[in-house]
């Protein structure tokens, strides 16, 4: 799994399992948590970039799941 994923991902990745032994995040929470300090380190308009982003993926996938799930019905 780490083989295919690009430097800074796999950097991210591992220092999320480490929050996770240390105790200072949930088990499966560890990289998210590395993500938003990253993210909150930004200025205020790439932070702002990153989130709008963020929530147009997730709409995106929302969308996305919705049309699979309403043509499999019909």
């Amino acid at each position: 799994m780490l083989a295919d994923q690009k430097p800074a991902q796999r950097r991210k990745d591992l220092q999320g399992r480490v929050l996770e032994l240390a105790g200072s995040a949930k088990i499966g929470r560890g990289e998210k948590a590395v993500r938003n300090t990253e993210r909150d380190k930004a200025s205020r308009q790439v932070r702002d970039g990153l989130i709008r982003k963020q929530k147009q993926r997730e709409a995106a996938r929302v969308e996305e799941v919705f049309y699979c799930f309403a043509s499999a019905l019909f």
